[in-house]
């Protein structure tokens, strides 16, 4: 079985170039794979992925340190070295916010 992209289908009209550029480098990778390959399922899946992904909407950041801690602890058991990992990098993101105002 073949799968076929259409433009339409795709829908990636409001991408990045960065983005569309990787999603060409996959089509034509695609094109190239047999359909009986697990890196063909692969493939099409990051593709339709990619064709979802909502390119126009964008959220402002929250970098509410004591919000995101308490997020972390109760979505995520355990897993405290990642945990202050991602709280360190809202730190540099907050301090960051207040040098640029």
């Amino acid at each position: 079985m073949n799968f076929k992209f259409s433009k339409r289908k795709l829908n990636l009209s409001e991408c990045s170039e960065t983005a569309m550029k990787v999603v060409k480098r996959e089509l034509k990778r695609l094109r190239k794979l047999p359909s009986a390959m697990p890196e063909h399922a692969l493939t099409r899946n990051y593709i339709e992925l990619l064709s979802e992904l909502p390119w126009s909407n964008s959220t402002s950041d929250r970098l509410d340190l004591n919000q995101a801690k308490l997020d972390l602890d109760e979505d995520h058991y355990s897993m405290d070295k990642l945990k202050r990992r991602v709280l360190e990098y809202l730190a540099v993101r907050q301090l960051q916010s207040n040098v640029d105002k």
